[in-house]
């Protein structure tokens, strides 16, 4: 893939001029996104959420049809855009030709912006994609019309080769027009503890009520160091519950930080979904979250990378311990991987922990991207899954990173599994609804609504009837060291309200009750189904010996986990 040159010599030069800002503030060389990188950010995007390359599309500001811009009727003011972003699109051809000819005189003829289109504005020079902004959260039609000069900054972007403004950055970046957005006044808003009660508080399998509404149980470091068995009672209850204490002996908490993540492993390739399996580099992304991109997407891109045994990031995996209470037998680690000769041997931990939770890694040629390709697709060692023979477990542990506004949108942990998370750095802000909601009534959809969008548009009505209709849900305000338990069924989303990063595993266990799981594996993944159900009745002989129901399983009806309903 060839790019626009933008040297760095050149951004220092011109950011040096600037009266505004100087050295000392901004590193443009640090900062400013490459036409490669800017590719980067675009090829997960289109990934991510392909129904907005339609809406760019529809709206005349599709970036990958040279049509569109084609055809565009404004005066010369609009000729800067389209002749780059007429180059950015032969930057996908890995035939394309970059010479660098460009005739620099249309940078002169671009100084008046009052022609600019509304929102979605192009904002960048490089793979810009409008609706991502299209829902306003950051920068709204009217903010931008009440603020004229603002368009010349957000049409011409950070770093652009044809019209540099660095100059333009700490005003941008610190104006009302950012300050005073949508966003704001909702972080302010989420930031608001919601009821909670402590463990000792609990009283049975029908949920905690606070002021009329449900609240979620709080476990203290005590409480949660008393815990005994593999399967505490919120896990046969199948409640959510907050416990705090589990990362008292964490490296990780040092480890995993944004910043030591970015110093350690920033050229490495991290995942953003293993749906699609898109991958750029931690540098890469962080930039881009401190980009005019990511600062005004309504709900930024996350990295969500199950991968890290694959490569040298495995040693992050011995940072940290699976809660004691979490470390009973998963029906699907221990019995997929056992039979497939997969290490669940202890003695071969460096940590020396004594759960099954950590592989070892594969052996590769190549683990560092170092020496590996720079395009996107050559880092397929990162984003590939092991190949075992016949089909493998699926994905259990990830580390999440996210800047504000970033999430995930209303959903049901896959296969029936339970899931703990737990906040190394930053604040996620939760909503969980019982596993016998109505899930179109709570904005349940595909394609999924980010979870920004959902607390913008949907939150504020359903929360009026947390006392009603939906009863059973329950919010929390996760901070570092918390960890959140999601119990297998439950539809629930997720947002950070700043900079955050955290480490999650889901499992699967014979709670609430074994049928639940034998379904939801049966209907979503036939074949694991019929690879793995064999194994795990061989294995587990005890699951299937038939028992008389126990007040713990007649309570579960109780706390909303009944037999699923199908819906079209």
């Amino acid at each position: 893939m060839t790019c626009i040159d933008e040297s760095s010599s050149s951004a220092s030069s011109s950011s040096s001029s600037s009266s505004s800002i100087s050295h000392d503030e901004i590193d443009t060389r640090d900062i400013f996104l490459t036409s490669d990188e800017r590719f980067d950010v675009w090829n997960v995007k289109q990934e991510e959420r392909p129904h907005l390359l339609q809406y760019s599309c529809d709206n005349g500001n599709d970036n990958g049809n040279d049509d569109a811009h084609a055809n565009d009727n404004d005066a010369d003011d609009d000729s800067t855009h389209t002749s780059l972003k007429k180059k950015e699109i032969r930057n996908k051809d890995e035939d394309g030709d970059d010479d660098g000819e460009h005739d620099n005189s249309d940078d002169e003829t671009n100084d008046d912006n009052s022609l600019l289109p509304l929102l979605p504005l192009p904002l960048l020079d490089g793979c810009d994609l409008p609706g991502w902004r299209k829902e306003g959260l950051i920068l709204s039609q009217d903010s931008v019309l009440h603020h004229p000069y603002q368009q010349g900054i957000l049409n011409v972007g950070l770093g652009c080769t044809l019209m540099r403004r660095e100059s333009e950055l700490s005003a941008c970046l610190s104006n009302k027009l950012l300050q005073q957005s949508a966003w704001k006044e909702l972080q302010a808003k989420l930031f608001e503890e919601p009821p909670s009660l402590p463990g000792t508080a609990f009283g049975g399998p029908s949920l905690s009520i606070v002021d009329g509404r449900s609240a979620a149980i709080r476990l203290s470091p005590q409480e949660t160091k008393g815990l005994t068995g593999s399967h505490p009672w919120f896990e046969k209850q199948n409640v959510p519950v907050i416990l705090e204490g589990c990362t008292e002996t964490w490296k990780a908490m040092e480890t995993c930080t944004w910043q030591n993540l970015l110093k350690e492993y920033g050229d490495y390739q991290w995942r953003f979904s293993d749906t699609h399996g898109a991958c750029m580099s931690l540098e890469t992304y962080t930039k881009y979250t401190k980009s005019m991109e990511g600062l005004t997407d309504d709900a930024p891109l996350a990295v969500y990378d199950s991968q890290l045994h694959l490569d040298e990031r495995v040693q992050l995996l011995n940072d940290y311990e699976v809660p004691p209470c979490f470390d009973g037998m998963d029906l699907f680690q221990d019995v997929m991987l056992v039979e497939q000769g997969g290490e669940t041997n202890d003695d071969d931990n460096e940590s020396g922990e004594t759960n099954h939770y950590h592989q070892q890694p594969q052996e590769t040629e190549n683990n560092n991207d170092d020496d590996a390709d720079s395009d996107n697709d050559s880092s397929a060692d990162n984003c590939s899954t092991s190949s075992l023979e016949g089909p493998s477990p699926p994905p259990y542990r990830w580390i999440l990173m996210g800047p504000a506004r970033s999430g995930t949108g209303l959903h049901v942990d896959p296969l029936g599994t339970h899931a703990w998370v737990t906040v190394v750095e930053g604040c996620k802000r939760w909503v969980l609804f019982p596993a016998d909601t109505n899930q179109a009534s709570i904005g349940m959809q595909d394609p999924q609504i980010p979870s920004s969008i959902w607390f913008a548009q949907w939150y504020p009505r359903l929360q009026k009837e947390f006392q009603t209709t939906y009863k059973g849900a329950i919010e929390v305000l996760q901070r570092p060291g918390d960890t959140v338990y999601v119990p297998a069924g439950w539809p629930h989303l997720v947002l950070n309200l700043e900079d955050t990063v955290a480490i999650t595993h889901n499992y699967a266990s014979e709670y609430p009750r074994l049928s639940l799981l034998q379904e939801a594996v049966q209907e979503a993944e036939p074949e694991l189904y019929q690879a793995w159900w064999p194994k795990l009745q061989a294995s587990r002989p005890d699951l299937f010996v038939e028992k008389e129901p126990n007040a713990t399983e007649v309570g579960n009806d109780i706390c909303g986990v009944q037999e699923e309903k199908k819906e079209d």
